[in-house]
């Protein structure tokens, strides 16, 4: 009694007054005196395993409470446009789930307003997309992405497929895929601002989506797109992607969240998408 009471860091007359209020309090014996020491009996063997237990769970919890709270376990819901399939947006989840392999991190695919409305519902943590968004959600916070040269996609055997670059003037008289299912769109509204002046001479087709499917279609001679490089799927050679030559022609993607209802895992990606 008296090595454990050092081990303690209390009196041996305290712990032995211990032992004896929870035996008591247990109405069962502990411990078995010895002519050197005590043994423990069957119930106090149980009692120290249970107890044992009792202590790392107690330990676990606080630990995962602990990682809870700094952001370092927990889940990221997070929205995206078909903009941002490949390129920045996945190489920054993987080095952050690298970094944090204890966060989960959900992904949904949509346009930019319904990805917005869902943000705005708390159905999603945070989104990227294209603005503007609509303007009902005020509750919303953004800050400013990827800044996307947008190409033009052709099909391989079309003339300006051999181009190093081209102008908005050379796709004039030409039909043009708009990767957005609705005028309201984000990206619909971006590429019609970029295209400016030439608007006139284009003909327009709307409702196809996502770009995969837009690549199809310009492969079979359905027109041509406006599209940007991190929607584009490598290693096709029925299409051509070439750059504009006008520094104008790009497109702008932001980062959206709704006001103070960020979890820590999904601020501390905000975070990290914003400042690496």
């Amino acid at each position: 009694m008296r090595s454990a009471a050092t081990r303690l860091h209390i009196s041996q007359p305290s712990l032995t007054r211990a032992v004896h209020e929870l035996e008591s309090e247990l109405n069962v014996k502990l411990f078995i005196r010895l002519t050197r020491g005590m043994k423990p009996t069957p119930e106090g063997v149980e009692l120290v395993e249970r107890a044992k237990d009792i202590l790392f769970r107690t330990q676990d919890a606080m630990a995962v409470v602990s990682d809870l709270s700094s952001g370092r376990a927990g889940e990221v819901r997070l929205g995206y446009t078909d903009d941002n399939q490949y390129g920045w947006l996945p190489d920054k989840i993987a080095s952050f789930l690298k970094n944090n392999p204890q966060v989960q991190m959900h992904l949904a695919q949509d346009y930019s307003p319904t990805i917005a409305e869902q943000v705005a519902r708390g159905e999603l943590d945070i989104a990227c997309v294209m603005p503007p968004l609509p303007p009902h959600l005020t509750d919303l916070e953004s800050a400013p992405l990827e800044h996307m040269p947008l190409k033009l996609l052709v099909a391989s055997d079309d003339p300006l497929a051999k181009r190093k670059s081209v102008k908005p003037q050379d796709i004039k008289g030409r039909e043009v895929i708009v990767g957005a299912l609705r005028p309201e769109s984000g990206f619909y509204v971006q590429v019609m601002r970029a295209l400016g002046s030439v608007r006139p001479d284009l003909t327009f087709r709307q409702g196809i989506y996502p770009t995969a499917m837009i690549s199809n279609l310009v492969a079979s001679g359905v027109g041509c797109s406006v599209v940007t490089d991190n929607s584009l799927s490598a290693g096709r050679d029925d299409v051509a992607a070439i750059p504009f030559k006008d520094n104008e022609m790009y497109v702008q993607t932001a980062l959206i969240w709704r006001k103070n209802a960020l979890n820590p895992a999904s601020l501390q990606f905000k975070e990290y998408l914003l400042h690496n």
